[in-house]
């Protein structure tokens, strides 16, 4: 699943690939975090228009799936193609940066009018091998030469897998808040095996102070990391290099058992009272007596 895309080329530059012109691009601005609801640059059959990403239909949809293409999809029946310099799908928490050789590539598309908006969907389709990694689907990607027979056919079956020069590599995770417009949304990161990277970064201007001095906070990260590294060190230790520890004892002092009285309560004096009570009544003459059940068949 396609869910957040790179686009930072300007309207010029979109035009000359597209080979077509720009029809009003005010309202487009390029971004290197691009989500959903946004408004893109789509190429028709004789012009580049801006579209928005998705739309509300019977819940939030911005990918059509390949295998469901022989269904309509609302009023998007037209074919059109998303120019795209990078995109993002996640593997456990971590984003990764999908990117090819050439710096953009084609992906296809359906827009359309609905409810009085212009919206497109990216279509989906298994992901190639190289990609499958990471995600198992992948948008539907065109060659360019492939471009305009899309765009005038109502085919899907030329849409296939494409295996050659795609790369994808992991990014910091603040590229997973839409609003972060950061170059390093597309460079790669080392992420460190048994440390989780934070899911915001730190601002280094941050300052903490401790005892009179103040530290960033990336200080202070890295101070409670290499602590984190030396602790793990430490633990490794074989049991004969650990530090003897001599612990000095006092003598024994004899213990004497002192018997004590059992403390009266006012509860111990309330049960004794009841006790009493009822055995006096027990007494009295005539007083009716415990009997068996069994004695009333008698």
């Amino acid at each position: 699943m396609c869910g957040r895309t790179a686009m930072k080329l300007a309207p010029e530059d979109i035009s000359v690939l597209a080979e077509k012109p720009f029809a009003k691009p005010e309202g487009y601005y390029s971004s290197f975090n691009v989500g959903p609801t946004r408004l893109q640059p789509i190429i028709t059959k004789d012009k580049v228009i801006l579209a928005k990403w998705g739309f509300t239909g019977s819940h939030f949809i911005i990918n059509r799936r390949i295998e469901s293409t022989n269904r309509p999809l609302y009023t998007l029946t037209n074919h059109c193609v998303v120019l795209c310099e990078a995109y993002f799908e996640w593997k456990e928490k971590q984003p990764y940066c999908i990117k090819s050789k050439a710096k953009v590539f084609y992906m296809a598309g359906l827009y359309g009018e609905y409810k009085g908006e212009l919206v497109y969907v990216i279509i989906t389709m298994p992901a190639s091998e190289n990609i499958s990694p990471v995600h198992t689907r992948m948008p539907a990607l065109l060659r360019k030469d492939e471009v305009d027979s899309w765009l005038n056919s109502k085919d899907f079956n030329m849409l296939e897998s494409k295996n050659e020069g795609f790369e994808y590599f992991p990014v910091w995770k603040d590229m997973g808040k839409v609003t972060v417009d950061d170059e390093r949304n597309v460079q790669p990161i080392q992420v460190k095996k048994g440390f989780k990277q934070p899911l915001f970064e730190f601002k280094k201007k941050s300052k903490i102070d401790i005892e009179g001095i103040n530290y960033t906070l990336g200080q202070v990260v890295e101070a409670l990391r290499n602590t984190n590294e030396r602790n793990q060190d430490s633990s490794q230790l074989k049991k004969e290099d650990a530090p003897v520890v001599t612990v000095k004892t006092e003598p024994d002092i004899p213990v004497v058992n002192v018997k004590s009285e059992p403390q009266t309560t006012s509860r111990t004096i309330r049960q004794e009272t009841t006790g009493s009570k009822k055995r006096k009544a027990d007494d009295k003459p005539g007083a009716p007596k415990n009997r068996k059940i069994t004695d009333f068949f008698k």
